[in-house]
């Protein structure tokens, strides 16, 4: 009875070296079936070459004189482009130039010298060349100032340079205007496709190390009432 014993203690601990090299093998081969996905997709936009065509004011034609205000300002540019109009280097008006490559704007001015300049811009805010620059000079019927009043009507007054016209800012409209836009999007998935089968092993480890003891003390009765 006692080589019984020994040799019942002996399978229960092969059993349970069994039983754990039988759980822990499919551990190790579910980590090494496991797959990691990782996409990153960026979407960007490359700032390309600015306007090559200028935009040029045609009406008026010369270096004038008036007695009115507003005057209508009109001329060429890019289709599809801003047209930003300035007085004297400051932003007087805006619009977009039309299919046929034209634009009007409709502009009121001060008594004096106003040198009027007009670039085209394109939506990353890149200006074209620049044009001649027309000067209109307005004297009202009445003199505003003795200074204002010395220049005879008729006369042409003296058109700044094109390359020291400056560049007026883009106006400031409502909602966002940086035309780069970056998208980052990161997915992660992780693939399971043992996990079943996993959980199903360990279910008949456990029904199997469950026989075996069980098989143990059916054994360890019988012996007991074996004896004499």
């Amino acid at each position: 009875m006692k080589n019984i014993r020994t040799f019942l203690g002996s399978i229960r601990d092969v059993s349970i070296i069994v039983l754990l090299i039988f759980a822990v093998t499919p551990l190790v081969a579910y980590a090494a079936t496991q797959t990691v996905t990782r996409s990153v997709t960026v979407t960007a936009t490359v700032p390309g070459p600015p306007p090559t065509t200028p935009a040029v004011i045609t009406s008026p034609s010369g270096n004038i004189t008036v007695g009115v205000t507003p005057i209508v300002v009109s001329g060429t540019c890019g289709p599809g482009l801003e047209v930003r109009l300035t007085n004297n280097g400051a932003l007087i008006g805006t619009t977009t130039c039309a299919l046929d490559g034209t634009f009007t704007i409709n502009i009121s001015l001060a008594e004096g010298t106003n040198n009027l300049a007009v670039l085209n811009f394109d939506t990353l805010n890149q200006a074209g060349p620049a044009s001649a620059v027309i000067a209109v000079f307005v004297q009202f019927s009445t003199p505003a100032s003795p200074a204002n009043s010395t220049r005879p009507v008729g006369s042409s007054p003296t058109p700044i340079p094109p390359d020291q016209v400056p560049i007026p800012p883009k106006p400031v409209t409502a909602g966002p205007t940086n035309p780069i836009v970056r998208k980052i999007d990161a997915i992660g998935s992780l693939v399971h496709p043992e996990l079943l089968l996993f959980f199903i092993d360990i279910l008949l480890y456990l029904l199997l190390a469950d026989v075996l003891f069980n098989r143990q003390r059916i054994i360890q009765a019988i012996s007991r009432k074996k004896r004499p």
